[in-house]
């Protein structure tokens, strides 16, 4: 029997660990991170293809790093046909219109619990490096606030819980605002946020929504650094705190910036348990 071909495309640095893993374990990998003139080929050769995490950015475009791939969801989608399994994170609504038109099966990651609590946790190691090194005082004197609290939120409050006393959950959610303060945090609700952001060290958002508005931005210190963990179209306008003059860090795609070994390996288990 002829072994089936996963195809890895673009991507970053979990994908490279993906590749390498699932090589290691003696399955037949092919990695594309740039432009060549035979992609549909080897598309029509492979059984299994691999998108990247996430799987495009707002304009359709398939990532890969470097923009080295010129490659988006339509394209993609002409080349794939009916006998492939396409694995990808947060698909969007358009590609999957157009895996569904052709009977493609796909499977988004971002649909898979065990993957979404593991990189939750990635995500808050990764932002503690990142909060770290936008500090040159003694973290635990430091008042923290976390908007959101879902599995990320809730991974930031378990990794800072530690280093910190001063973390205070806002959340909507009555049912997570109960386990927040089971877990020892500080609660608080939207209705109450002016007051509450005004002495905060860091803010750190999980929330893709607008949850902070200039008003309120413009009453943060000017020590107060406001980290954007959350995707499109975040918890706050960044154009607000440039106009402001108050500090704001993107923080979007942690894993892979910081820890891409580990994220990818987590994607190499998930698809290996799959086929």
């Amino acid at each position: 029997m002829t072994e089936k071909v996963i195809l890895i495309l673009g991507g970053d640095k979990r994908l490279d660990t993906v590749y390498d893993i699932l090589s290691e374990n003696n399955k037949s990998c092919i990695r594309i991170t740039e432009n060549q003139d035979n992609l549909s080929d080897v598309i029509n050769q492979s059984s299994y293809i691999l998108l990247p995490v996430p799987t495009c950015d707002n304009n359709g475009n398939i990532f890969s790093k470097n923009n080295s791939l010129n490659l988006n969801c339509q394209s993609i989608a002409d080349m794939i046909n009916k006998k492939h399994i396409v694995f990808g994170c947060n698909f969007s609504k358009n590609l999957k219109y157009l895996l569904d038109k052709k009977n493609v099966i796909y499977y988004d990651l971002n649909c898979n619990e065990d993957f979404l609590v593991y990189n939750a946790y990635l995500t808050a190691q990764a932002a503690l490096r990142l909060l770290l090194e936008n500090t040159d005082e003694y973290i635990i004197h430091k008042k923290i606030l976390i908007t959101g609290f879902g599995r990320v939120g809730r991974a930031l409050a378990q990794t800072l819980k530690s280093l910190t006393p001063d973390i205070t959950v806002c959340a909507r959610n009555k049912a997570q605002l109960n386990e927040a303060e089971c877990s020892g945090l500080k609660i608080t609700d939207y209705s109450k946020l002016t007051e509450h952001i005004k002495d905060k060290d860091y803010i750190l958002n999980t929330v893709p929504d607008r949850v902070f508005i200039a008003e309120q931005i413009s009453s943060l210190s000017e020590s107060a650094v406001y980290f954007e963990l959350a995707s499109n179209p975040f918890g706050a306008d960044r154009n607000d705190f440039e106009r402001l003059n108050k500090r704001y860090i993107y923080a979007g795609g942690l894993p892979g910036k910081y820890l891409p070994f580990s994220a990818g390996k987590k994607i190499a288990e998930i698809i290996e348990r799959f086929i």
